[in-house]
């Protein structure tokens, strides 16, 4: 009586056939239940009928000896391995999960400075790479060579729940370089029952490593155009480790028209897979209106916002097995005027001594209709103007007062109809105290402006009110302050106009600092150095990325400095600097110091996950120290809470 068999992935008639005991699939094709199943592939859960085996009777004498010969077809099977130096090829385990490859792709070995090899059979410039793999046919039937297709498959997605994606089915990528019609896979050896096994092969994400190692990479990479709106359909959703790569072996002896295929589909990454929450803040460069200070309109740059990050953060934060997962794209206002920066790099308390106020200063005062100073004491004064006000406000001192105690004093002394914030920012590697900046808002959401700011110079404290030019933002060694952060006024305001958490990366969007060979500037934990001078929100966990620089476009529609988005988020996600001039892999690394213009096989792009280490320098207090580390791992580790499973 027939038996019905439930197919299984990469399962074909042949062998199912096979299994069962005859030669080839012919007695299952002539079944009108498996009519289904003659022109297509079989897919997981596919009732095949197998029929009875025919018996046969020989009659022959008991009294003589008779040799019998059975008929049978040996089994074949393909999948993926990465190989062993010494293990019998058929007892090396199995690859179920491909990676995203780490090494520069013509090099290898245990350093990964060596060549890339080319040739068949083990090689230990290929096996130290844990990210290589080989198709392996087994087919004794075979002759000396045999063919398999390689091809990555694009993963479709059903609406999104929960603000996610699944892959829903698989279709191949028409593409070239994302398939590989005949991959030749030699015999590996004589008396190895024809196994058969291809060259070390890679997976790559762009088309330089496809051709730095032609017939050896297979390109897995992403469709981003920036035009997506959320949709499954958008190319924008298409992710690199969703997708899924799959060998396929047509068997020669098969007798069917199509002939049966073998198939093996592994995934990328699999359980290795996460994604690390992004935030873009980008300014306009008027309250309210297009464009941006660029000139661009607010869609624009939110197109070129999005097609960065799911084309160059997606390509290089695959080797982690990581991809990023834009949590919001807010398009705000540029800062207001309204943030005193009290003690700006210094932190200096404000002088116990009487105020040396000049004449001038007194004449200053009476012209505003302000009281005499008490000359006991230290005077501050500005303006408060909006839209519809414009009140004097005049602050005393007792002297002593650190900027954090000034600022509290600020927010008491201001006109009832105005609210304030005092908040410290980093403590100056060379100060006694954090400085102190303090926000004030109007009660009616008006804009606020500061102007007329008077202190006397013998304060000792001083206050700054960071004006910000988005397409001159204040960057020069002369404006940063001397903490372990770097800021300059004008980056204090810009990152305090942004809701900074931890559990998520912010990039803060300016049109170009005033240094214009700088691109991006990273806030990271620095958790290396002593516990007061670590920052507090919102100087870690954030950037600011410059939309152009002398170097050319860095956020546009293009390709320009690719990699310099991803190299600052990395900065933040590692909490280390650069690598060290003139170490090995210091200019192919992502976080190499001054990013690669362009991408190519060695720039700057590498996030390194061993066997080598690379040398990167972590901040310290007052100095920095060099560390020896997996670049994927540390980014892994270190910015997990930034990161969610996939």
């Amino acid at each position: 009586m027939p038996t019905k068999v439930t197919a299984r992935d990469g399962d074909c008639l042949c062998g199912i056939a096979v299994d069962a005991g005859f030669l080839h699939c012919e007695p299952l094709r002539a079944l009108g239940e498996n009519a289904a199943f003659l022109n297509r592939d079989l897919r997981a859960g596919d009732e095949v009928t197998v029929p009875d085996k025919e018996v046969e009777d020989h009659s022959k004498a008991i009294d003589t000896k008779h040799s019998f010969t059975l008929k049978s077809s040996p089994p074949f099977h393909i999948r993926f391995v990465h190989g062993s130096p010494d293990l019998p090829y058929r007892d090396d385990s199995e690859t179920t999960t491909l990676h995203v490859s780490n090494y520069v792709t013509n090099l290898g070995g245990a350093t990964g400075l060596a060549a890339f090899p080319t040739g068949y059979g083990f090689n230990d410039n290929g096996h130290q790479d844990p990210d290589t793999f080989k198709v392996e046919v087994w087919d004794p039937s075979a002759g000396g060579s045999v063919n398999v297709k390689l091809e990555a498959l694009k993963p479709a997605y059903t609406a999104a729940v929960a603000g996610q994606f699944t892959p829903s089915s698989y279709t191949p990528f028409t593409d070239a370089g994302r398939k590989i019609d005949a991959l030749v896979c030699n015999v590996v050896s004589s008396g190895t029952d024809n196994t058969f096994r291809s060259k070390y092969m890679r997976l790559v994400v762009d088309d330089a490593d496809l051709a730095a190692a032609a017939g050896q990479t297979l390109l897995v990479t992403d469709l981003a155009d920036g035009l997506g709106t959320g949709q499954a359909a958008d190319n924008d959703t298409v992710e690199i480790l969703d997708q899924m790569v799959r060998a396929t072996y047509e068997i020669q002896r098969c007798t069917g028209t199509p002939k049966c295929k073998v198939t093996k589909t592994v995934e990328i990454g699999g359980s290795d897979r996460q994604r690390v929450r992004i935030h873009f803040h980008a300014f306009r460069k008027d309250p309210g209106v297009d464009p941006m200070p660029t000139g661009v309109t607010a869609a624009v740059i939110q197109q070129h916002l999005r097609r960065r990050t799911f084309k160059w953060y997606r390509r290089v934060f695959a080797q982690a097995a990581v991809a990023p997962k834009l949590k919001s794209m807010n398009v705000i206002d540029p800062p207001e005027e309204n943030m005193l920066c009290l003690s700006h790099s210094h932190g200096r308390p404000v002088t116990n001594a009487r105020a040396n106020s000049s004449f001038s200063s007194f004449v200053s005062w009476m012209s505003r209709g302000l009281n005499l100073p008490d000359p006991t004491t230290v005077q501050f004064s500005f303006r408060i103007k909006t839209a519809t006000r414009d009140l004097p406000v005049r602050i005393v001192f007792n002297g002593g007062e650190t900027p954090v105690e000034a600022g509290a004093v600020i927010i008491a002394g201001l006109p009832a109809t105005f609210t304030g914030v005092a908040s410290p920012t980093p403590r100056g590697t060379n100060a006694a105290n954090p400085s102190c900046d303090v926000i004030i808002t109007a009660d009616n959401g008006e804009r606020v402006t500061l102007l007329d700011v008077v202190l006397p110079a013998a304060a000792g404290m001083t206050v700054d009110v960071p004006r910000v030019d988005l397409m001159n933002v204040l960057s020069d060694d002369a404006s940063v302050d001397s903490s372990v952060s770097f800021l300059s006024i004008d980056m204090k305001r810009v990152l305090r106009a942004v809701p900074v958490t931890d559990d998520a990366m912010y990039c803060v969007v300016v049109g170009r600092f005033s240094t214009p060979s700088l691109r991006g500037q990273a806030f990271l934990p620095c958790l290396g150095a002593d516990a007061a001078f670590r920052p507090e929100l919102p100087f870690r966990s954030s950037t600011i990325m410059a939309y152009t620089s002398a170097s050319g476009a860095v956020l546009d529609g293009g390709d320009n400095l690719p990699f310099t988005s991803p190299h600052e988020s990395a900065h933040t996600l590692t909490d280390l600097i650069h690598t060290k001039s003139g170490a090995s892999h210091s200019r192919t690394e992502l976080l190499g110091s001054g990013t690669s213009v362009a991408n190519a096989v060695g720039a700057t792009k590498r996030l390194c996950d061993g066997p080598y280490l690379i040398t990167i320098s972590q901040n310290l207090t007052t100095t920095a120290v060099d560390r020896n580390v997996k670049l994927a791992e540390v980014m892994r580790t270190g910015g997990a809470e930034k990161m969610e499973s996939w």
